[in-house]
């Protein structure tokens, strides 16, 4: 058979696949379905944990074409967490809150998500950042501190110009006390402004394996790091089973890819290296 009639036949055969793609509302659909069967099924964990990971997949077939959202990604990291996917949860939980840091249902989730990952150790190690914001007030976004600095300011400018004009004590209060708070919104912008181009720089890694023992360099040879006193300690074998180690769910930055190796640091700062095959990162999925 000629190529171009054989590449036709390839084509044609393609084309029902192709035409039968469900299309974004029929995906979502199946994915609610499945969710419900999930649902049904909770009398039977195996069978309710399928039903909860099909579903999982499809809305996360959604995001794979573009749609992204804090709904998206809710109903994606609660269909992981029903489905005992712990890392791919927390993965999805912490996108949507990329998109809404007040989002009070998915924060909910991350905690519940959060709790249910095995420490090693009774220290902070591996263990996320406390926050101490409180839940009931909003998070100032970085337009709105722009505009309060912007606004601060002004008001600094017009109040110290009417303060020398004038002389009225008053105005001067005004005139320190507006431009003190420029200065700490300045300094509060700025610091958010470093902190999201330092964590655009270094995608999010979630633990997916138990046991990950950080490594002082990108092998098994290499120290790993004892979290009980802050040292690393030589191995000519195994790693003991007793080190302190890192399970599925536990959260990181990345800091540099060696192939099948990367750097990542934690909440607390520690720094180490772990294999590729025991981590998600956000960046790749």
């Amino acid at each position: 058979m000629p190529v171009a009639d054989l590449l036709i036949g390839c084509l044609l055969a393609a084309a029902p696949a192709a035409a039968a793609a469900p299309s974004d509302e029929q995906l979502l659909d199946q994915a609610a379905a499945a969710y419900e069967e999930g649902i049904k099924q909770r009398a039977n964990p195996l069978r309710a944990r399928q039903a909860f990971a099909q579903a999982a997949d499809l809305f996360g077939r959604l995001r794979r074409r573009g749609i992204d959202n804090p709904n998206l990604e809710r109903n994606i990291g609660q269909s992981y967490l029903l489905a005992g996917d712990l890392s791919r949860a927390i993965l999805a939980i912490r996108r949507g809150l990329a998109f809404d840091p007040d989002d009070r249902d998915l924060q909910s989730q991350l905690d519940t998500a959060r709790d249910r990952v095995a420490h090693t150790t009774s220290g902070g190690f591996g263990r996320p950042p406390a926050d101490n914001w409180p839940p009931w007030l909003p998070r100032p976004s970085p337009t709105f501190l722009l505009v309060l600095f912007g606004v601060v300011y002004v008001l600094s400018g017009v109040a110290w110009a009417r303060w020398w004009m004038t002389g009225q004590p008053w105005l001067l209060t005004v005139a320190v006390s507006t431009a003190a708070t420029a200065v700490f919104v300045g300094v509060w912008l700025f610091q958010d402004e470093r902190q999201r181009e330092w964590e655009n720089d270094h995608p999010l890694v979630v633990v997916a394996a138990d046991r990950v023992v950080l490594h002082k360099g990108n092998g098994a040879a290499y120290p790993w790091y004892d979290a009980a006193d802050g040292t690393w300690q030589e191995s000519s074998g195994p790693v003991p089973a007793e080190a302190p180690a890192l399970n599925r769910g536990v959260e990181a930055r990345l800091r540099f890819d060696k192939g099948n190796w990367l750097q990542i640091e934690l909440s607390g700062g520690e720094i180490g290296w772990v294999r590729r095959s025991e981590v998600l990162i956000d960046a790749d999925d």
